[in-house]
């Protein structure tokens, strides 16, 4: 489905539009193939945009890769700044995983002041075990020698921070309030 197919979707959105009827236009994407025509398009329309990015680069790539295995993150950012450049309203959507849930500060900080996301959305994944009774993250982590930290304040700073995001309170409240649960201990029975 190219350009031309929403091209003509917007026509008839049109044509069969009542009079006082709005009609709002949303798409969820990984940005990988955006360019110039698109990002007008969708400015265009008034579009609003979701764009998958995940973290950082070495977060990101461990999931998100294309059908040859390649790794997208420089495509979805290259995709998200001409969103930017055109003005196309967006929001990010990231999943957490057990590659970035250890990591809620710096997935969030990397967002907002690297990618100069304003709207972010967090939706959590349950990853599948794999034939050695792993999930990936934790495959990832032996190979790496990492001892994870415990999920369960991690998991907390995750909704402190999606729970203020979603009310867009103040960027230092939200790193403040993660950055406080992080530093307490955790009791291990």
């Amino acid at each position: 489905m190219g350009l031309d197919f929403y091209r003509r979707a917007m026509a008839l959105a049109e044509k069969y539009r009542r009079p006082g009827m709005k009609t709002l236009h949303t798409l969820q994407t990984n940005g990988t193939l955006l360019d110039d025509e698109w990002a007008a398009f969708f400015k265009q329309h008034d579009f609003l945009i979701g764009i998958s990015i995940h973290g950082p680069r070495d977060v990101h790539d461990v999931y998100r890769v294309d059908k040859r295995g390649r790794p997208t993150f420089d495509r979805g950012m290259r995709g998200l700044r001409l969103l930017q450049k055109h003005g196309v309203e967006h929001n990010v959507l990231t999943t957490v995983n057990g590659v970035n849930a250890d990591h809620p500060l710096e997935v969030y900080r990397f967002l907002r002041d690297d990618a100069g996301v304003t709207w972010m959305q967090f939706i959590p994944v349950v990853e599948p075990i794999g034939a050695d009774g792993l999930k990936a993250a934790q495959r990832l982590r032996r190979k790496a020698s990492i001892v994870p930290i415990m999920m369960i304040t991690s998991a907390i700073a995750w909704m402190i921070m999606t729970a203020y995001a979603t009310m867009r309170v103040s960027h230092s409240f939200i790193e403040s309030s993660c950055a406080d649960h992080l530093a307490r201990p955790v009791s291990r029975r």
